[in-house]
């Protein structure tokens, strides 16, 4: 928990580069030397030291590197009672010394920005410190969030007043409502309250302000808003890497998919073992439909990273909506453990889709882990309406039938507290009702997605409402019309790919119409052997 508070105090100073938790964490009991280290993380200069508890009194020892020549720039230990006062002493005392070895003296407003402690209960210290352990796990679940929120939870109980622990727990239950495993109105004010709180104990912390920033992207949709806020968090902590990570997957949204490239770049130049930061950059450059630049670093990561499955499963994507090569992709998929994450389900289901193998589509969606997604606000509606597709492409009609009634039922009922659930629900809700030759209603609940979410307001959500759309365009015999927009969302950054159109058996509507088969001819057609 030291190690994470110092480098946090690190990041708040403006000129140091200052490499990441999760990235050196690795070389704890390293045989590597000081020289290979920093070769490795691209730094100059290393902090290492060790920490020692016993009873009320804590022993640190640290010692400041110069890698050029090996030798100590500055070294001391502090044997003290086990305070918070104490601790926070200690960590400004070893973040000004390293300031001074390596930039100079520190400015009026960074030696306040030190003198800060966030709480003065030292249970409540120690329960954040546990949850940010869990927060800085590098990969993507709702463990992550559920196990953080625990301690945080406890960390406030602790220090009612303790601003830095309400600003993470707005991230855990914006969260909870994004991920749809808590969409719940109880959620939803969990939410506002801890931001609330935040802004009453901390008002203009960084934390505070990334966490206001959190609120309006998770909760509110409102990603134009958040961009900013995530911006000026990241300038009042130029070395926060998880900062840098937010700003990026905010500017996806609005449609900054070069600055968001940049931003992901250099959260990882911060933090070369951010595992996060590297799937989203892979999944920037393949919602851009960037497959030249996303396969090379896809190949790369799966190389270096094996245990990491994320990657391959990047990989099957490419290799389906680049050059068509399902067989390669369904194969890469076999590779891959099965999992709750988004990524999984999205790739996993098209492989079978595209396949037109429905009969095995509709098993993997029955048994776990999907299978537990039933009650998830993101899939809720979008699992039977998959199931009733399955259905009906096989020709099973009685089966195909119930389960759109299941899918009508269910998202017409539907509530969500979160805008991405809703959009997702809007999208199975109008399929479900196109299949059930309820074309009025299909094209009003699609229209009602984009009135949700248009390409402007958010260009990714934005633009697979306008897919969606576009494809009951078709289904209610608006073809003209739906044809434009292919052609359209074929040219757009965040849009259709030809494979897309070539192998999905939800467009063999249109298969009858030369105009529609010219648009979905891909170009590599002959080069995949089809």
């Amino acid at each position: 928990g030291i190690h994470d508070d110092l480098l946090t105090q690190l990041a708040k100073i403006k000129d140091l580069k200052v490499i990441s938790r999760t990235s050196v964490m690795k070389y704890r009991g390293t045989q590597m030397n000081i020289p290979e280290i920093a070769a490795e993380l691209g730094v100059s200069t290393i902090l290492e030291g060790g920490i020692q508890r016993a009873g009320d009194r804590i022993r640190i020892n640290a010692q400041l590197i110069d890698v050029s020549t090996d030798e100590h720039m500055w070294a001391e230990t502090f044997d003290r009672e086990m305070t918070v006062e104490n601790i926070f002493d200690i960590q400004s005392e070893i973040t000004r010394h390293i300031v001074t070895a390596i930039r100079g003296e520190l400015t009026d407003e960074e030696a306040a920005t030190l003198a800060q402690r966030p709480t003065d209960n030292l249970d409540a210290y120690e329960a954040y410190l546990k949850a940010r352990v869990f927060l800085n796990d590098p990969l993507y679940s709702q463990e992550k969030y559920i196990n953080a929120e625990e301690w945080l939870e406890k960390a406030v109980t602790y220090d009612p007043g303790f601003a830095q622990a309400w600003s993470f727990l707005v991230g855990t239950h914006g969260q909870a409502i994004w991920l749809g495993y808590d969409d719940s109105p109880e959620r939803l004010q969990a939410a506002l309250d801890a931001l609330n709180n935040a802004e009453k104990f901390g008002p203009g912390l960084p934390e505070t302000i990334a966490a206001k920033a959190e609120y309006l992207y998770r909760i509110k949709g409102d990603f134009h808003a958040a961009e900013p806020l995530f911006a000026q968090a990241s300038e009042a902590n130029p070395g926060d890497s998880d900062l840098l990570n937010g700003l990026a997957t905010t500017e996806r949204r609005t449609g900054q998919f070069e600055q968001a490239i940049t931003h992901f770049q250099m959260a990882i130049d911060l933090d070369p073992a951010n595992l996060d930061a590297r799937s989203v950059l892979l999944d920037t450059l393949l919602t851009m439909g960037a497959y030249d630049r996303a396969e090379p670093l896809a190949d790369l990561w799966i190389e270096k990273y094996p245990e990491t499955q994320i990657f391959k499963t990047y990989k099957a994507q490419i290799l389906t909506f680049a050059y068509g090569r399902l067989n390669e992709a369904k194969a890469l998929m076999t590779e891959v453990d099965p999992n709750l994450g988004f990524q999984y389900f999205v790739t996993i289901t098209d492989t079978f889709l595209f396949d037109r193998d429905y009969q095995g589509l509709i098993e993997i969606l029955g048994r776990p882990p999907l299978s537990q997604l039933a009650d998830n606000g993101v899939y809720r509606t979008m699992i039977p309406e998959l199931v009733s597709r399955a259905y009906r492409y096989m020709g099973e009609t009685a089966n195909a039938e119930k389960y759109t009634r299941r899918a009508i039922e269910i998202g017409a009922a539907y509530r969500p507290s979160s805008i991405i659930s809703a959009s997702f629900n809007l999208q199975a809700l109008a399929l479900a009702y196109a299949n059930n030759k309820q074309f009025d209603k299909a094209l009003a609940t699609a229209n009602q997605s984009i009135e949700l979410q248009a390409e402007s307001d958010d260009s990714i959500m934005g633009f697979w409402n306008s897919i969606n759309r576009d494809m009951i365009l078709g289904m209610v015999g608006q073809r003209d019309e739906s044809l434009a927009e292919i052609e359209r969302l074929l040219k757009t950054p965040v849009g259709l790919s030809r494979w897309e159109l070539y192998l999905s058996p939800d467009w063999d509507f249109f298969l009858d119409d030369e105009r529609f088969n010219a648009l979905a001819r891909p170009e590599n057609l002959e080069e995949a052997g089809q």
